[in-house]
């Protein structure tokens, strides 16, 4: 009988990791918002995400809202959604 791992499962890694740089440039992002912006593709809760960079809940939803805004979506799967649109305007 397996018992349950107390390990979170290993994060799959959703886009490659030399385009995050090239995004970044094309969203017009901080460092900060892309490190957000990577946490939601990770698919992190905000508190998950505040632990990974030292920052409350409180701050990475602020950080969210405004990426919202940026972005000009309203949601986390939006967020994923123009993400991945712009992976593929930018031609891999």
């Amino acid at each position: 009988m397996n018992t349950p791992s107390t390990h979170p499962p290993p994060r799959t890694l959703v886009l490659p990791p030399c385009i995050w740089e090239r995004l970044r440039l094309a969203l017009c992002l901080s460092g900060r918002e892309l490190e957000i912006l990577r946490g939601v593709m990770e698919d992190r809760s905000e508190r998950g995400i505040g632990v990974q960079l030292g920052v409350s809940p409180n701050t990475v939803h602020t950080h969210l809202v405004r990426l919202y805004q940026k972005l000009g979506v309203n949601s986390r799967t939006g967020l994923v959604v123009r993400v991945f649109a712009e992976y593929v305007a930018l031609g891999k």
